[in-house]
């Protein structure tokens, strides 16, 4: 396996095996609560009572708790509140603890950018965590670094994304992350899909979210594919939230592909495949998913019997650090398993 290969895992999901009724992805209900004052975890403090300014090192936490990522949104917020409780059981930061303020992006671009705005009105915040779809991350980067500007070296608010994973934030001075650029995994897609699997892919439609992870994401395997031989018939973006995505699926399977590829997140990619079964286009063609959509609710929403099998590319995470913090989350939220990008 080569050295790009090693950093991402493939992923093999057996509708079959799946026990649902194929309704859909269960959505958390929207929430009213913005953002919320969680606070030093270890302390007695709380939203009733925070702690102020002078007593305590502010850091935000942007989260999609709703919307087409909503499934992936509560762990990642749970994997921040675990860091806050680290942080501050190993000793004070210059004399005073860390204390969190969380918000949910609603994995909307513009309420993301509304959202860190209304946190910075109301709490003194040094440091970002998110967001977790790379259109939120930009919109929110890019609200920060007009802010920071006016500000000196040791008042600019840092920020750190665990999940956006556009090829953009490689040159983006604002953002720094914990995961690698879709650059590689464009390349270990292409790549799967050509060498190995077997019989390769030869022609290949794309379906991506219309947005910069899907169209970044898309452009990159389209360049690797077709360097490898292989041709693409369509390359066909879609808008999240839509109630269906017939008109989609009949562009992506026009001039017969073999395979698609599907760069979505859970929601809308659960129903992509749904209008797929009813459709009846292409019942044998073979489904290629990005780490977008490495998420149980995605495989449980998408029907049983869908697809006999889906093969995909996404990050893997390992060593002695991360087998730590594994086990840690687990043993604090009740053997619940952390997520790809946790």
């Amino acid at each position: 396996m080569g050295r790009l290969s090693k950093l991402f895992v493939q992923f093999v999901a057996l509708f079959g095996l799946i026990a649902c009724d194929g309704s859909g992805v269960d959505e958390p209900p929207p929430s009213g609560e913005a953002y919320r004052y969680i606070g030093t975890v270890t302390g007695n403090d709380n939203a009733a009572s925070p702690l102020s300014p002078e007593q305590c090192h502010f850091v935000a936490t942007l989260n999609p708790k709703t919307g087409p990522l909503g499934a992936v949104g509560l762990p990642l917020e749970n994997a921040a509140i675990l860091a806050v409780k680290d942080l501050n059981e190993a000793g004070l930061i210059a004399g005073k603890p860390v204390c969190l303020v969380s918000g949910d992006t609603r994995t909307d671009s513009d309420f993301a950018a509304q959202l860190i705005e209304n946190i910075l009105n109301e709490y003194p915040i040094r440091a970002v965590n998110g967001a977790a779809a790379s259109s939120a991350t930009e919109k929110v980067a890019s609200f920060l670094t007009a802010t920071n500007a006016s500000k000196g070296p040791s008042a600019r608010v840092a920020q750190v994304s665990c999940c956006s994973t556009s090829p953009v934030f490689s040159t983006n001075q604002q953002v720094q992350r914990t995961v690698p650029s879709d650059a590689l995994q464009g390349v270990v897609l292409a790549k799967l899909a050509r060498e190995q699997i077997s019989p390769p892919a030869e022609k290949v439609s794309v379906i991506y979210i219309d947005d910069i992870y899907g169209q970044s994401l898309a452009d990159v395997f389209r360049a690797n594919f077709e360097a490898l031989g292989g041709q693409i018939l369509a390359s066909t973006p879609f808008t999240p939230g839509n109630a269906d995505y017939f008109d989609v699926l009949e562009t992506a399977f026009s001039g017969d592909p073999d395979s698609i590829v599907l760069v979505a997140f859970p929601g809308d990619g659960a129903q992509i495949l749904r209008n797929w079964r009813s459709s009846g286009l292409g019942k044998s063609v073979r489904w290629l998913a990005t780490d977008g959509l490495r998420e149980d609710r995605f495989l449980q929403g998408a029907g049983e019997g869908v697809i006999t099998s889906l093969i995909g590319t996404a990050p893997v995470l390992k060593g002695e650090n991360f087998a730590d913090f594994h086990t840690r989350y687990r043993a604090y939220w009740n053997n619940e398993t952390p997520g790809i990008f946790t």
